[in-house]
């Protein structure tokens, strides 16, 4: 597709660009889809074209799969985590309480919808 198709005028200055997203809000809605397939008797069906049936379904989930995963890979979250015992178990366990020092996602959600042109659905 030639990158001039892609290109938008803004509504308010008809400043020409290109309309983006934030990795992050699509990385989100993939964790929400998977979550809703994984559990989808307790959610109401899913509409859109994942409702087109369960080889859409299947290359949505697939490519949300990849998503995620070339993010943990890029990332690589260097923090630790601590392992513990069980008596009686000789399995080592990770604890999953650890601390992480996070990003402020407020702060970028905020500056995500200033930015935006037009409703932005996060």
């Amino acid at each position: 597709m030639p990158k001039s198709s892609l290109k938008v005028s803004h509504p308010r200055t008809g400043e020409e660009g290109y309309q983006v997203g934030m990795e992050v809000f699509h990385q989100l809605h993939c964790i929400n889809l998977l979550r809703r397939v994984a559990y989808k008797e307790y959610y109401e069906p899913l509409g859109g074209e994942l409702a087109a049936g369960r080889e859409a379904l299947q290359h949505h989930t697939d490519n949300c799969i990849e998503i995620l995963r070339l993010n943990v890979h890029c990332n690589a979250d260097i923090g630790l985590f601590t392992l513990y015992m069980v008596e009686g178990d000789s399995q080592v366990w990770p604890e999953l309480k650890s601390k992480h020092v996070c990003r402020n996602f407020q702060e970028a959600k905020q500056w995500a919808l200033d930015h935006s042109v037009g409703k932005m659905e996060l």
